[in-house]
């Protein structure tokens, strides 16, 4: 459920956001904060940097002048939370930058067992492909029938790049007892003889067995997909919860700088907006 200033239910639209380049940006932006920790580790005995941990920094350092001048460019839209135009302004400013590296992030509520469990990250190599005449289909988390991805996932879930070729379709089966969507990422698709878009993300529902994709002049699609989820989901500004508890105190925690990481760069730190009033559930947001 998505929650709007006054804490009414919203549905929920999708927002969609050159390699070295938001590479760069990230990386800049993670090594310029990790530098002194990185420092001291070296001088205690730590391995060195790997030919690719180089490859990376030498980049950063070359285009520091191009990486803040973007940085700059994109924290100079308004962009709080509920101006729309703006996250959306902001999102066609990186979503060239994102599609240049193949990259599609994606957030996935965590059961309730293990949502407040540490932070972790997997590097998968590879992930598995299913080729067929009219496309490649790339699994990157849970599986689809005949195909699973080694990425550590905590239910059973799925999600694939599907890549169509022009003037083809391309038919995947699906597990019936999950529900599934579907974004356009780049070029033309349509499901079931209707379009979709890059900018709303398609239910497909449940109960389908397979989903069959056709493009004029090829596409890319994100497809994903999984159980129904049994929770109540509460999502409001930068926090996802169970209830209106949870929410309230993960904003007094944000506010008085408990819990949650600091991230330092110049101007003050984004308050919350303040907190009216949680309306009922809403099944359709």
């Amino acid at each position: 459920m998505i929650l709007s200033p006054d804490m009414t239910p919203n549905r929920l639209s999708a927002v969609t956001g050159h390699t070295c380049r938001i590479a760069a940006v990230l990386v800049s932006f993670l090594v310029g904060f990790s530098a002194p920790a990185a420092s001291l580790a070296q001088g205690a005995g730590a391995p060195t940097l790997s030919p690719m941990e180089r490859k990376i920094r030498d980049y950063v350092r070359a285009h520091e002048t191009e990486q803040v001048a973007f940085l700059e460019k994109a924290v100079n839209i308004s962009s709080g939370t509920f101006n729309l135009p703006g996250v959306r302004a902001v999102g066609r400013l990186f979503e060239p930058e994102f599609a240049a590296l193949g990259f599609q992030p994606n957030w996935i509520a965590l059961p309730d067992a293990y949502r407040n469990g540490q932070a972790s990250f997997q590097h998968i190599e590879e992930v598995p492909i299913i080729e067929q005449g009219g496309g490649v289909v790339s699994v990157f988390a849970g599986f689809v029938p005949g195909c699973s991805s080694p990425a550590k996932h905590f239910s059973p879930v799925l999600g694939a790049d599907v890549a169509v070729h022009a003037l083809a379709s391309l038919e995947l089966p699906l597990d019936s007892s999950f529900e599934h969507a579907a974004l356009l990422v780049t070029g033309d698709a349509e499901i079931d003889g209707q379009s979709i878009d890059s900018m709303n993300l398609s239910y497909l529902g449940t109960n389908r067995s397979s989903v069959e994709f056709k493009s004029r002049d090829g596409c890319r699609v994100l497809l994903i997909g999984g159980p129904p989820f049994p929770e109540k989901i509460l999502m409001w500004w930068n926090f996802v919860a169970r209830t209106p508890e949870e929410i309230a105190q993960a904003r007094s925690d944000w506010q008085s700088h408990q819990r949650f990481g600091e991230v330092r760069y110049r101007g003050p730190r984004l308050d919350a907006p303040p907190l009216k009033r949680f309306a009922p559930p809403n099944p359709v947001s």
